[in-house]
């Protein structure tokens, strides 16, 4: 598969990186620019949110999407690799207590309530398989919440999933924990499909800069015309774009982090 996987993200204004709580990964490399050669024809691409409201949320985001996206398993049996993260968690948790231990910083006890309850984030994951016999390329999504998934064609934009409307953001999204045994993040997962083309364009983000989409969009700007240019050498960059949209109040000051897919 020809094309290219680019990933920007920033925390917070004000936080460090150290304090960002989103995550994003790919099944090819850990790279930011990523180049998909030809014969690579199975690719999966994440973002995760970490809700700031529960304990280890940063670290619980970079492990479920890492699992999404790295897991080898068919399209039809993905969602287990979500189920494959939740089972790891614990293991995770023991290093954690651990090393607390070793850095003489122990797990306090007003700190247990929350390792109990779990970390939460939300998720949207995209799959991308070649053409097959004339056929055009296959693309499978799912997600849990509010990070979203944009497919651009041409000057369209072709699918918005799993948000659709900016009035639908809330601070209540549908959230996978990483103690969910039960799998009960089953029943607020949403999935859909498509085909692709030469030249579409994916676009993977978290909620802040999936909510600033949608109403450029239903303003009947061409949000995308911004997106697809980061990375350019004569365009404005990431952080710097970030940086205006949050001064003038379009964008909500959140850790953003963006996907971007080209298909050549």
């Amino acid at each position: 598969m020809l094309g290219q996987i680019d990933t920007f993200w920033l925390p917070k204004a004000g936080l460090t990186d150290a304090e960002y709580e989103d995550a994003a990964a790919n099944s090819v490399s850990d790279e930011l620019t990523v180049e998909l050669s030809p014969e690579i024809d199975d690719v999966k691409v994440t973002v995760a949110d970490g809700a700031t409201e529960s304990l280890l949320s940063g670290s619980w985001a970079k492990a479920l999407s890492h699992s999404v996206a790295t897991e080898q398993l068919r399209h039809r049996h993905w969602p287990d690799a979500i189920k494959s993260a939740i089972q790891d968690w614990p293991a995770y948790l023991n290093s954690y207590r651990e090393d607390r231990i070793l850095r003489n910083k122990p797990v306090a006890w007003y700190e247990e309530p929350g390792l109990e309850r779990g970390a939460e984030a939300t998720l949207a994951a995209l799959r991308l398989r070649n053409p097959r016999s004339g056929r055009p390329g296959c693309w499978w999504s799912m997600a849990v919440g509010d990070a979203t998934l944009f497919q651009i064609r041409g000057e369209t934009c072709n699918r918005a999933f799993p948000m659709r409307r900016s009035c639908d953001f809330n601070t209540a999204p549908d959230l996978i924990r990483s103690l969910d045994h039960e799998s009960s993040f089953k029943k607020r997962l949403k999935k859909t499909k498509g085909d692709w083309q030469p030249d579409d364009l994916f676009f993977l983000c978290t909620d802040a800069l999936a909510a600033w989409f949608l109403e450029r969009l239903e303003d009947e700007d061409q949000p995308w015309s911004i997106w697809r240019d980061f990375g350019s050498s004569d365009c404005q960059t990431f952080p710097s774009w970030v940086d205006n949209e949050r001064a003038c109040g379009r964008l909500k000051n959140d850790d953003v982090t963006l996907v971007r897919v080209h298909c050549f």
